[in-house]
C-alpha cells in the first residue's frame, strides 16, 4: 500500500431474507462486490428468515463472531439501496470506542400517511412523569454522526467489541442482541430493543447523516 494511505476497515455484510430480494438491492450487492471483495469487503453473510427475524439477525451475528476476522458487521436489510461509496464513508467514520454503532440515515413509511420518515429517534418521558416511549427526529445536522437513542437495524455497522458487550450485558442466551420487547404500553421491534440494549451496556449509537440509504417500499423513500 502506497506510504500514507490507511487501510480499508474490512468489514462483514450480513443480510436477512425470506427466499428473494428487491433487484435494487441486488444491483447495490453486485457493485459492492465488484469494488470491494478482496480488499474492504471479507465476506458476505446471508440467512434465510420467517416471521421471526430476531432469529435471522441473531445468527447473523453469531456467525460474524464465530467465523469471521473482519472487525466490523454490516447489517443491510433487502430492500435497501446503496452505493460502494455509502459503505465506504461509513466505515471512514465508524470508530471502535466513539461510534461503534453507525447507521445510515434511512427513512420508512408512515403506514396511513405515507409520509417518508426518518429513522432516528429520541427516547422521551410523557410530561408529569407518564409513560417513556420513542419519538422521531425531526431536524437533524447535516453531514454529521449523530448520536441517537435508537435506529433500524436496515443500514448499521457494528463493531465486534460492541457486539460482544451487549451480549454479555444482556445475559439473553436464546437472542443476545435482537428480540422484540416492550416498552412503556408499545411493543418495539428487534432493532429498537437491541439499541435499548447497547444503552445498557454503555455503547453509544450514531447515524451518519451524510450517508442517506434508499429504502424500496410503494415508491422510493430516500
Amino acid at each position: 500500500m502506497p506510504h500514507g494511505r490507511v487501510a480499508p476497515a474490512h468489514v462483514a455484510v450480513g443480510y436477512v431474507h425470506g427466499g428473494a430480494v428487491r433487484a435494487e438491492f441486488l444491483a447495490s450487492m453486485l457493485a459492492l462486490a465488484r469494488k470491494h471483495a478482496g480488499t474492504r469487503i471479507d465476506v458476505f453473510l446471508a440467512a434465510p428468515s420467517g416471521p421471526n427475524i430476531s432469529e435471522a439477525r441473531n445468527l447473523i451475528v453469531r456467525r460474524f463472531l464465530a467465523d469471521c476476522r473482519a472487525p466490523w458487521l454490516l447489517m443491510t436489510d433487502t430492500d435497501m439501496v446503496f452505493t460502494p461509496a455509502d459503505v465506504d464513508k461509513l466505515a471512514g467514520a465508524a470508530d471502535p470506542v466513539t461510534r461503534p454503532l453507525l447507521g445510515a440515515l434511512c427513512f420508512s413509511q408512515d403506514g396511513q400517511t405515507g409520509e417518508a420518515q426518518p429513522t432516528m429517534y429520541e427516547l422521551v418521558q410523557e410530561p408529569d412523569g407518564g409513560q417513556v416511549g420513542f419519538a422521531r427526529y425531526k431536524i437533524w445536522p447535516q453531514d454529521a454522526c449523530m448520536p441517537v437513542s435508537a435506529t433500524g437495524a436496515a443500514f448499521l455497522l457494528m463493531h465486534r467489541d460492541a457486539l460482544l458487550a451487549v451480549e454479555k450485558a444482556s445475559g439473553d442466551r436464546a437472542a443476545p442482541w435482537f428480540r422484540e420487547s416492550v416498552i412503556g404500553a408499545a411493543l418495539v421491534g428487534e432493532d429498537m430493543t437491541f439499541c435499548l440494549r447497547c444503552a445498557a451496556a454503555g455503547i453509544p449509537v450514531h447515524v451518519h447523516t451524510g450517508v442517506r440509504v434508499g429504502h424500496m417500499k410503494t415508491t422510493m423513500l430516500i
